[in-house]
Order: structure tokens, then C-alpha cells, then sequence
């Protein structure tokens, strides 16, 4: 059933990445970051009192703590950077998160991946490498155009949020398994809700009046984005239950592809054939990770 909830993970992200850009363009991020994780109690709340609160292990609120950290600010630069570039440009960045993760989990688990699993490393790489071709590009040198992700904010921004939400992945793995995929997705939305409401509101200098203004005037994609990432969460939280997690963070990156051809229907974005050949040698090395 892992294989399942990761894929649904993939097609939620997608809804994901097309709300976040059409709200974070009327919006600010940080006020974008805030409805993802609070409106996402909308749905998990219900579950979770249906369902119950499992036994709860110490390590959890270790875990838990540190979450406070990554989640925000993976949110809140994943919101900066869809709000300022097309899809098809910074998503596939988050290529690199299935690589950043099984890097992590070797450092902690002590589980390295197979030699397929290397090679669609190496694929995602060629596949970034053409998603950056062009002549101002190679003007560069043969690096330019990797090189040339170090003057692109919005990439640096999506690779951080790659590594960040690395981080976080292992993290999860620890919630769900010394509790419950539910009560995890609970506990990760409520307090990251706490904290970008702090940070919303002390941009605000703490006048909650014209934040509560600007949060009803975007309530709709503000709920709509919120409900999407909860439902998403939980369902990545279920696969990590039982899938290893560089397999679970693969799958659910095939919503580059979704996401790359969402933004050419629903923002009109340019896929050149560059952007094309790399959307597809990362599909490719997504696959062959998959499979090792």
C-alpha cells in the first residue's frame, strides 16, 4: 500500500504546487505558509478524533521539536520561490530531494542504495544539467549551466527547500513510527501553525487586525491550499508508516512531471524543448531510483 500513498502523495502535490503559486500571487508567502499548515487542520482533526490518540513514544516530541525548524522554513521558501518563477523551472529542483534523503538516511541508517539507484541519481543530474541549457548558459563553459543555478534565488531557494524537506522526511519517519501517520500530521500542522502565525503576525508588528483581514480575503485558495496539503501529508505520513523513505520521497516526486505540465496549462508557462528533455531524464532517474 506504500506505493499507493506515495503516488497519491504525487497527484496532491501537484494540486499543491498550482494552489500555492495562485495564492502566494495574491498573497505574501509567509501568510501562504501559515494556511497550509492551519487549514490543514480542517481535515485532520476530524480524522484524529474519529480515529483516537495512539501511545506516543519520548523520542516523538525530539523529533517533534526539531520539526518546529524545518517545516516553517521549508514552507516559507517553497512559497518564495513558486510565487516568483515558473513551475517548470523551480519544481524540478526538488529533484534533488530523493538524492538529499538517501543521503541522510545512509547517515543514519546505515542503508545505502542500490547501483540503479546511483544511476538514476546520475540521470536526475543530466536532466537538471539540460533544464538550465541555453546560450547565455553555455557561454559559461560546460558547468554554465549548473553554475548558473548560484545566480537563480528562486532555484537556491527550491534546493534548499529539497535539502530542508530531506530533513524533514527523516524526521517523519521517526513520528510515524513511534506513533501514528495521523496524529504526526496533527502535531506537524498545529505547532507550524503556532509558529508562522507568530511570524506573520510580528511582520504585522503584532496588529492581528489586518492580518485577520488579509487571511478572510484569501480564505478561499487559503483553505483550499490548506485542505490539499493536509490530505497530501497524511497520505506521504502513511507511506513512510511502511515504505523506506528514499522509495517513498522518489515516488512522490514524479509530481515534477504533473506539476511542469500544470504550470504550461494553468499559468501558460513556456516548456521549451530543453525544459522538456529534462523534465523527462528526471522522470527516468525518479524510475530507476524507484526500482534500485
Amino acid at each position: 500500500m506504500w506505493i499507493f500513498y506515495s503516488f497519491l502523495t504525487a497527484a496532491l502535490e501537484t494540486v499543491r504546487d498550482v494552489m500555492g503559486k495562485k495564492s502566494a500571487q495574491k498573497t505574501d508567502e509567509f501568510l501562504a505558509s501559515f494556511g497550509i499548515q492551519f487549514f490543514g487542520l480542517l481535515v485532520i482533526v476530524p480524522m484524529l478524533m474519529v480515529v483516537g490518540i495512539p501511545e506516543v513514544k519520548p523520542i516523538f516530541w525530539w523529533a517533534a521539536a526539531a520539526g518546529l525548524i524545518t517545516v516553517p522554513l521549508g514552507n516559507i521558501l517553497y512559497m518564495r520561490a513558486v510565487k516568483s518563477a515558473d513551475l517548470s523551472m523551480v519544481v524540478p529542483m526538488l529533484a534533488f530531494n530523493p538524492f538529499f534523503t538517501a543521503l541522510i538516511t545512509i547517515l543514519f541508517e546505515k542503508t545505502f542504495p542500490s547501483m540503479l539507484g546511483w544511476v538514476g541519481i546520475m540521470v536526475v543530474g543530466m536532466g537538471l544539467y539540460s533544464l538550465r541549457l541555453g546560450e547565455k548558459a553555455l557561454s559559461k563553459g560546460v558547468l554554465g549551466p549548473l553554475l548558473q543555478i548560484r545566480h537563480d534565488p528562486n532555484a537556491m531557494a527550491m534546493l534548499g527547500v529539497a535539502l530542508i524537506w530531506s530533513v524533514g522526511a527523516n524526521l517523519a519517519k521517526v513520528l510515524v513510527m513511534n506513533s501514528s501517520p495521523l496524529f504526526t500530521a496533527f502535531i506537524g500542522a498545529s505547532s507550524s501553525s503556532l509558529v508562522l502565525f507568530i511570524i506573520v503576525a510580528g511582520r504585522a508588528k503584532f496588529k492581528l487586525l489586518p492580518v485577520m483581514k488579509s487571511i478572510r480575503n484569501n480564505l478561499l485558495s487559503l483553505s483550499s491550499l490548506g485542505i490539499g496539503v493536509g490530505l497530501s501529508n497524511m497520505a506521504m505520513f502513511m507511506a513512510l508508516s511502511q515504505g523506506f523513505t528514499p522509495y517513498v520521497i522518489s515516488i512522490k516526486r514524479v509530481n515534477i512531471v504533473f506539476s511542469s505540465i500544470a504550470g504550461k496549462i494553468f499559468f501558460k508557462e513556456k516548456l521549451s524543448k530543453n525544459k522538456i528533455l529534462g523534465i523527462v531524464l528526471m522522470f527516468v532517474g525518479l524510475v530507476l531510483i524507484i526500482l534500485g
